[in-house]
């Protein structure tokens, strides 16, 4: 990915979460949905569905913005997929 110098990290930072947060909420089991829901906690999903999102999006990748913690990025995808399903389970989404 060539990174947009038009945009400041916060922007790509953001659009980064934002457009994983996307692709992981389509991949979304009827049953990770319901564990997501039942436990809307991001940091109880580190060590699972947080270390997935981590490995899977993040490390070995080349990102749109200086490096960060990826332990605290992937934390922050995972509280936007929350958000997301929950939006979506009160019919707001």
């Amino acid at each position: 990915m060539d990174p947009d110098f038009t945009k400041d990290f916060n922007e790509l930072y953001l659009e980064f979460i934002n457009e994983t947060a996307t692709d992981a909420v389509s991949k979304l089991t009827k049953k990770d949905r319901k564990a997501l829901l039942d436990n809307p906690d991001p940091i109880d999903h580190h060590f699972g569905y947080g270390i997935y999102i981590r490995n899977h999006y993040i490390h070995n990748k080349e990102l749109p913005f200086p490096a960060v913690s990826a332990d605290n990025l992937s934390t922050e995808i995972v509280a936007e997929i929350i958000k997301r399903v929950q939006k979506e389970a009160s019919g707001a989404g």
